[in-house]
């Protein structure tokens, strides 16, 4: 590996760990599940490729929000896959929920999921 992927891998594990640190550490639960669905959103789409995360992030910014704003207006987001993606948006969905792992029976996280499906 290059050195250059090796500190944009050691970068994404460290940044991560922040959140996770963070989700632990916060007493408010809505921030938890803000970071957490954050989190689910981003790494699904940095395993497509960084350019995805790119793109969503800036189309995004058209509704002055962050990925990690999704979890508030799961709209946004969904509007934002279908455009992208067409009806293959259903396998992001997927993955996202996939990185949820066992949150995604959370009442809030079902709804959030409810409205990026529709």
């Amino acid at each position: 590996m290059e050195k250059l992927q090796i500190g944009t891998i050691f970068s994404q594990v460290f940044i991560s760990a922040i959140w996770i640190v963070m989700i632990i550490m916060s007493k408010d639960d809505n921030q938890r599940r803000k970071t957490l669905v954050g989190l689910a959103v981003e790494k699904t789409l940095l395993d497509m490729g960084k350019p995805e995360l790119e793109e969503v992030s800036m189309r995004l910014r058209k509704y002055h929000c962050k990925i990690y704003d999704c979890y508030e207006h799961p709209e946004y987001l969904n509007q934002i896959l279908k455009d992208l993606y067409g009806n293959s948006y259903k396998t992001i969905i997927e993955g996202i929920q996939k990185n949820l792992g066992e949150f995604n029976e959370e009442k809030s996280i079902v709804d959030f999921l409810r409205v990026i499906n529709e």
